[in-house]
């Protein structure tokens, strides 16, 4: 496996994002086929699932950023309208663990991961069905103290999920949406931060 820092992330960063750009274009002209679509869509979830590379300004090279590129790559492909919901959860799947990479984002990832959610609910996606990925995302703490107790990896996972919970409940909250999901992660986020003190 390669090495988690390598140039060959700008490459990969930068093609998301180009991707990205492609698909939304192509959501006004439709000029993609159907196949080469459907092809995409089953694999979009595994660019945020598979990067290890999280490093957002590198000195003296510039911005990598793969993790914000990735995150706009999934929304704009959400939001395209051929897009099947079916995809949903694979993206959903990727989305909980890109927090659990043994790193804190410091350059506003999370404020472009949650375009992800927002672009789900746009296309009606089940609210129930959002508020069931958030309480996975929580199970997963338990899971990781039950497997392997408190680690440096549980601290950073523990962090970074609880950053981009937060930023999705202040984003919801203040565009008035999907209230049952607001409660959930308002409830759970109360809980872990009453825990860690």
């Amino acid at each position: 496996m390669e090495k988690k820092t390598t140039d060959s992330v700008f490459t990969r960063s930068f093609s998301a994002l180009l991707v990205a750009g492609l698909l939304a274009k192509d959501t006004e002209l439709l000029v993609l086929s159907d196949d080469d679509l459907q092809k995409f869509f089953k694999k979009i979830g595994r660019y945020l699932l598979l990067e290890q590379d999280t490093r957002g300004y590198v000195q003296e090279k510039g911005w990598a950023h793969s993790i914000a590129h990735g995150a706009d790559l999934a929304a704009t492909t959400i939001k395209h309208p051929k897009f099947d919901l079916q995809y949903a959860p694979s993206i959903l799947h990727a989305l909980k663990l890109v927090t659990w990479k043994e790193t804190v984002f410091v350059n506003d990832e999370e404020e472009r991961l949650i375009n992800i959610v927002d672009a789900l609910l746009l296309q009606n996606y089940s609210e129930e069905a959002l508020i069931e990925f958030v309480e996975q995302a929580f199970d997963k703490f338990e899971m990781h103290l039950l497997t392997q107790g408190y680690n440096e990896h549980f601290f950073s996972g523990r962090t970074c999920t609880l950053n981009f919970m937060k930023t999705l409940y202040f984003s919801l909250k203040m565009n008035n949406k999907a209230p049952q999901l607001q409660n959930t992660i308002y409830g759970q986020v109360a809980k872990w931060l009453k825990l860690g003190n």
